[in-house]
């Protein structure tokens, strides 16, 4: 009878660790990620402001994203180490000094110095994330709850952003962000410490690391950088697509708000699916959901609002496997911690090159060279998935 009930107790004691991991390693990646999608909505909201002019507000966007793309490549691999969690301390304190040094400095140039250091912390954050799934034996199902609440909170900021500043100023957008920081600090305790490895090898010869990443890796990093190049190349023009059929303005925004609640479902969605059907057939699924709904935006056949929701259900569906791959297939969490640095330079890159193509094409063919960059990801991610499985099998 004791040893039932000291059994029962372990078991809970080890659910309640899991579970409290598991909500402390999204919510440190909230602190991170929430800025990188909020970030068109705040420039909006503030640029509007005759005190904070859209030069102002483009230079501090752009110098945040680069103080996290060189923290993620920099510092991100440190945090596969003993230090994990002292690096998160500095990382959390970064994000909020910077933002709430922002409240009193966003009318100089110092503002960049407070966004600097803010980018900073906040890649460290988001790397942390993906060093933090390979613990979990489902990291797919971490990264869906992630995008989708991370989505939902973006979602009801922006709504409520303009009525925030209109009643307490521009210094209240950066009060939200230094609460971020402050709830990502106090769930660091929860926050997975260590990576034990999923291998069956030996202790002894788990300890020899190879000095780079295994092929199934670099083909799941190239999966997460392609399939953002292609969805970079069609989401920011979401508006020009819509132009071109002949829609305003006001049903291109409207359908554009509709398509966030399908990003929420998406995550959702893909997290209660989890692994049940493996990892293969979300990936073929979501990438041909896609693709026909990238189609279907140059399509006039097609309703430009369902595809739009589409588009972002089946973008934000299909990510949690890409980045579920990268997670699986590399023990201990090396590669992962790499994820947001391809998503970031893919997400800069497709832009770039659907210029490049509507200068001397047109938007079909934009879509076309992103629908097909997609589908060239999506067969990265498959062969490195089968990779790990070949790893395991052997």
């Amino acid at each position: 009878m004791i040893g039932n009930v000291e059994g029962g107790a372990k078991s809970g004691e080890i659910k309640y660790s899991f579970v409290a991991g598991f909500a402390a390693t999204i919510l440190v990646g909230i602190a991170g990620a929430f800025i990188s999608i909020a970030m068109p909505g705040i420039l909006l909201a503030i640029s509007q402001s005759a005190e904070f002019p859209a030069d102002r507000a483009a230079m501090f966007a752009s110098t945040e994203l680069c103080g996290m793309l060189a923290s993620i490549l920099f510092i991100g691999k440190l945090l596969n180490s003993k230090h994990r969690k002292t690096i998160l301390v500095f990382a959390m304190a970064a994000i909020i000094v910077g933002n709430f040094a922002s409240v009193f400095v966003y009318k100089s140039n110092v503002l960049l110095l407070a966004r600097l250091l803010a980018g900073i912390g906040e890649g460290v954050a988001v790397a942390a994330l993906g060093a933090a799934a390979a613990s979990f034996s489902n990291p797919d199902r971490l990264f869906a709850l992630f995008m989708s609440t991370n989505m939902g909170l973006v979602t009801a900021y922006l709504f409520f952003l303009p009525r925030i500043i209109a009643a307490s100023g521009i210094e209240s957008a950066f009060l939200v962000l230094v609460g971020l920081g402050v709830v990502g600090l106090l769930a660091l305790p929860y926050f997975p410490s260590a990576i034990e490895s999923k291998s069956a090898a030996p202790r002894s010869a788990a300890k020899v690391r190879p000095r780079g990443f295994s092929a199934g890796a670099v083909l799941g990093l190239a999966g997460c950088l392609g399939l953002n190049t292609g969805v970079g190349m069609v989401w920011p023009f979401m508006g020009a697509l819509g132009s071109a059929r002949g829609i305003s303005s006001e049903a291109i925004s409207t359908d554009l708000a509709m398509a966030t609640f399908g990003g929420i479902a998406a995550g959702f969605s893909a997290a209660l699916l989890g692994l049940r059907c493996g990892r293969r057939l979300p990936l073929i699924i979501g990438t041909l959901a896609l693709v026909l709904s990238s189609i279907g935006l140059v399509s006039d056949t097609a309703n430009y609002s369902l595809c739009a929701i589409l588009f972002l259900f089946s973008w934000v569906f299909v990510t949690s496997y890409f980045m579920g791959t990268v997670a699986a297939v590399e023990d201990g969490g090396r590669a992962a911690v790499f994820i947001p640095a391809a998503q970031l330079g893919g997400l800069a890159l497709g832009p770039q090159l659907s210029a490049l193509v509507i200068d001397n094409f047109s938007l079909s063919w934009m879509v076309a060279g992103g629908s097909a960059i997609c589908i060239m990801s999506a067969l990265c991610a498959l062969i490195g998935n089968s990779s790990r499985q070949k790893q395991l099998a052997a």
